[in-house]
């Protein structure tokens, strides 16, 4: 299982965390719709202020964010560039900055990524800009398994960050920290703590990610029962963020659930619907794992 871990460390990439949920972030109603549990209806909303002014900021920035939890890399990035090149504010640019930071460390390219969360911290950001920025070095370094130093930078995200919302990203990424270093009832705990203020704040995105992780917990410490309810739920919650990664994280784990219950038919239909996700995101070593995994059925 340590290997299984080791293969999807990217999966911490895939969190969406920015302004304050009880505001209009950047008086921007793409960004709003994110934080009323609208991530569908938000793409609609930030293509429309576009059609209206192209450069939009906040519009652009909403759409990159949409774009990466997709697995959109290269629109990602052009969303966020834009952002970045038609904003003053310095907060909007710092985010747009660990976006990019994570759009580039998605698709493999740890030094650029580097150089933009570097970036995000050179305008110095205040609040929850500040805590994004932080969280982004921290999955940075955890996707260079250094994860020590990645719970350092959750730990000062958590210090700065001002709402449930982006609070329930930084501790699902700490909590998955702490679970690929083998740390399971700490990671159990924090990972609870994660989908409760999820939940409470409509983050799907985070609530599916603390509920997949907690149902593969299960699974591997053989509590079947609240390993399928907790998966089930965590999928429902990824469909609803529409995040392609943890669409395809829950049916890689449902087919892990089968094949411990000796039901290798669901088992390798489940694997086979996560491989066909992954191929879609160009999630290369995930998808040569599973048919690797697949192969020894």
């Amino acid at each position: 299982m340590k290997y299984i871990r080791h293969i999807f460390i990217l999966s911490i990439l895939f969190l969406v965390s920015s302004c304050s949920s009880s505001e209009r972030p950047f008086n921007n109603e793409c960004m709003s719709k994110i934080y009323q549990g609208e991530f569908r209806l938000s793409v609609f909303e930030g293509h429309n202020e576009l059609v209206k002014n192209p450069k939009n900021p906040a519009a652009n920035l909403c759409l990159g964010i949409i774009s990466l939890i997709n697995g959109d890399y290269n629109d990602s990035v052009l969303f966020l560039k834009n952002a970045l090149d038609n904003s003053k504010d310095i907060n909007l640019m710092s985010e747009s900055e660990s976006y990019l930071c994570r759009a580039f460390a998605a698709s493999g390219d740890l030094n650029k990524a580097k150089t933009h969360c570097q970036n995000a911290m050179k305008y110095n950001p205040t609040g929850d800009a500040l805590a994004i920025a932080l969280e982004s070095q921290g999955f940075l370094q955890s996707a260079n398994s250094n994860y020590q130093k990645a719970l350092y930078y959750f730990n000062e995200a958590l210090k700065h960050a001002k709402t449930n919302f982006i609070k329930s990203d930084i501790l699902a990424l700490k909590g998955l920290t702490y679970y690929y270093l083998g740390n399971i009832d700490k990671a159990k705990n924090i990972l609870e703590q994660a989908h409760k203020l999820a939940q409470k704040s409509k983050n799907h995105d985070a609530n599916g990610i603390a509920l997949l992780s907690l149902g593969e917990i299960a699974r591997e410490n053989k509590d079947y029962k609240n390993a399928l309810t907790l998966l089930s739920e965590g999928y429902q919650e990824a469909l609803k963020a529409d995040d392609a990664y943890w669409e395809a994280m829950a049916y890689a784990y449902l087919g892990f659930y089968y094949k411990d219950i000796n039901n290798l038919i669901l088992a390798k239909a489940y694997i086979q619907g996560a491989i066909e996700y992954l191929n879609q995101i160009h999630a290369t070593k995930e998808v040569q794992y599973l048919n690797s995994w697949l192969n020894g059925l």
